[in-house]
């Protein structure tokens, strides 16, 4: 998967002079000074929900660019890349619909203050109160110089500030300036909400088509107009929380949406349009297991895995409760698990680690088989016409057969394997 040009625009933008490589970045920059914002940043907000905004589309105008089309939406500029691969972000043809990235999934943090989910280049801010959500596009800390993890809280809301080059930052680039006052051209921008860290603050920009990218020394950036915004909107001791949650899963209606967002140095892939290093997420299932809930068993666990594999930052719908299910393999009830006919006895896990281990070595022992065989599950339901994968069984503590145990060490294991079974079932009985 890759979120880069086509080959044919890798190529002529190699074999461009070399004002290309300056020239885009400054028409990028004017079309985001002259984009006015037309997506609400405010969302209202019920107990329990984790989904906000929707997924949109927009046409094209001559002249415009992917810089001033995130802006004007306010999502950042690799999100919009990576939700139209094969588009040039640079020489986008006028009347071609691009999808608008704007359906976000909340992290599974407190909603209290800000909420920085770093992996998700946003920032979340909830108000006193709970019954509403504001989110922002953010910019963040190139590789090497990431933010903090953890909390603090704002210690001083400072309009129009100075920026101070701090010693770290003159030492890779000492040709800077001892300071730069208010005005264009402070990198600051017009607001800035310093935190309980004292290198790191929530800032604005004089570039604005840094945000949604790697572009800071563990600052974090919005556009003007969002900084302006939560600069109001926030208070001197606001709890800030920072996390770092590459996964995130959430209910809306009757479906369960997953969203994998890239890693950092894919997002920085993704923005020098280069391919992107395949580097599937991990605990993907285990998540949206624990999401799904009573229904689990409606879940399209290879479109999960997909999701893991291709970490495209895009909202996918892995269940939906609405959605017809076939009739001739129905869905059992939510309640006690069901006993399902097995061509041997599989032992679960209630029996403990010994038992399965006692198992394991000894079935394959008997079938001369490397590695044991599952017995086969319930049936798998049809969603949308194609088939849900149940969720992997987690690998054998034991796969392999033990060498150093005889026939007869592993016909005593397996004895003891069973008589601890009869116990368990005599237990169980209520005899």
């Amino acid at each position: 998967m890759k979120w880069a040009l086509s080959p044919q625009c890798r190529q002529a933008r190699r074999e461009a002079p070399r004002w290309y490589d300056w020239l885009l970045p400054v028409l990028l920059g004017v079309a985001a000074l002259t984009a006015a914002p037309a997506f609400a940043a405010e969302f209202p907000l019920v107990p329990g929900q984790t989904v906000i905004g929707q997924l949109q589309s927009y046409i094209v105008k001559k002249g415009e660019v992917f810089g001033d089309i995130a802006r004007r939406f306010d999502v950042g500029y690799t999100e919009l890349v990576e939700a139209n691969p094969g588009v040039d972000p640079w020489l986008v043809r006028p009347g071609t619909r691009v999808t608008i990235p704007s359906l976000f999934i909340l992290p599974a943090a407190p909603h209290r203050g800000i909420v920085l989910n770093l992996a998700q280049y946003r920032l979340f801010y909830f108000p006193p109160g709970g019954r509403k959500v504001f989110t922002y596009p953010v910019g963040v800390g190139v590789i090497g110089w990431g933010t903090p993890f953890g909390t603090t809280r704002i210690v001083w809301k400072e309009p129009h500030p100075t920026w101070i080059p701090p010693a770290s930052m003159r030492k890779v680039e000492p040709n800077l300036p001892l300071r730069v006052g208010p005005g264009p051209d402070n990198p600051l921008g017009d607001y800035a909400l310093h935190l309980g860290w004292p290198r790191d603050l929530i800032h604005g920009t004089d570039r604005p088509d840094g945000v949604g990218r790697n572009v800071s020394h563990g600052c974090i950036h919005l556009y003007p107009e969002d900084i302006a915004q939560l600069f109001k909107l926030v208070s001197v001791g606001t709890l800030v929380r920072t996390v770092n949650e590459p996964v995130v899963a959430g209910w809306a209606g009757d479906r369960l949406y997953v969203m994998v967002h890239p890693t950092q140095k894919q997002v920085q892939e993704i923005d020098i349009a280069q391919p992107v290093t395949p580097d599937p997420a991990r605990g993907v299932r285990e998540l949206v297991q624990r999401i799904a809930g009573q229904y689990a068993g409606a879940v399209n666990w290879q479109a999960v895995d997909r999701a893991a594999a291709e970490r495209t930052n895009m909202p996918v719908v892995v269940a939906d409760i609405a959605a017809p299910v076939a009739q001739a393999q129905p869905e059992p009830p939510p309640g006690p698990r069901q006993a399902q006919p097995q061509p041997a006895p599989v032992l679960g896990q209630d029996f403990g680690r010994e038992v399965q281990e006692a198992y394991a070595r000894t079935l394959a022992l008997q079938q001369h088989a490397p590695r044991t065989t599952a017995a086969p599950g319930p049936p798998i339901p049809l969603i949308n016409g194609a088939a849900a994968q149940p969720p992997a069984a987690d690998p054998p503590q034991y796969p392999y057969v033990d060498p150093a145990q005889s026939p007869e060490e592993a016909e005593q294991s397996f004895d003891r394997a069973m008589r601890m079974f009869e116990r368990a079932e005599h237990l169980d009985d209520g005899r």
